[in-house]
């Protein structure tokens, strides 16, 4: 095919067989793509914004509905144990001239225990919740059941911690609402019974 100066690659002159080769604009095809946000939950939605210069456009991880330029969306999913990345790429072909580039999306795995120690005791008497998590910005602890409970809590935002009831003498949900480091909600629930 012979070389080509800056800017310019061998390209085809023929789309039906490749009778001969001659340089072409390398930028005929120019692929396109970013992500955002970069930072994302597993399962959180990300918009793909792609395009290309000229030709067609294949995604890989997002579909771009037969369009060659435009705006989708697509879900985050799990890559596997120990990867914490993933990839939307974009390919663009025209007249024999392939471009592709990808972008990146860090993932965020959030992850909660939240359990209430002793899970059922007698009126009159207190229960630890206790929570730990992953991935978590911070944490609000409050109880749909005691006002003073949430009221208490409200400033404390804590991605672990232990907090103590008061006297309880009905039963009593206690709910655990995190923010995730990609700006998530995660929330879990838990009850302490009382005999």
């Amino acid at each position: 095919s012979g070389s080509c100066p800056a800017g310019w690659q061998a390209v085809r002159n023929s789309q039906q067989c490749v009778t001969s080769w001659q340089c072409g604009d390398a930028g005929s095809s120019l692929a396109q793509i970013s992500c955002q946000p970069q930072l994302a939950d597993v399962g959180m939605t990300v918009g793909i914004t792609f395009g290309c210069s000229a030709g067609t456009a294949v995604g890989q991880g997002f579909n771009t509905n037969g369009q060659n330029s435009g705006s989708t969306q697509a879900t985050t999913t799990s890559p596997g144990a120990g990867i914490n990345t993933i990839n939307f790429g974009l390919t663009c072909t025209n007249q024999g001239v392939t471009d592709s580039k990808q972008c990146t999306v860090n993932l965020n795995k959030p992850s909660l225990i939240f359990v209430a120690n002793p899970k059922v005791l007698n009126s009159g008497e207190r229960s630890s919740i206790g929570w730990v998590t992953a991935g978590m910005q911070g944490c609000i602890i409050s109880s749909p059941d005691d006002s003073t409970f949430t009221n208490d809590h409200a400033n404390n935002s804590r991605k672990n911690g232990v907090a103590e009831t008061p006297a309880l003498t009905s039963d009593s949900v206690f709910v655990l609402t995190c923010t995730t480091l990609a700006g998530g909600t995660r929330t879990a629930s838990t009850t302490v019974d009382v005999r």
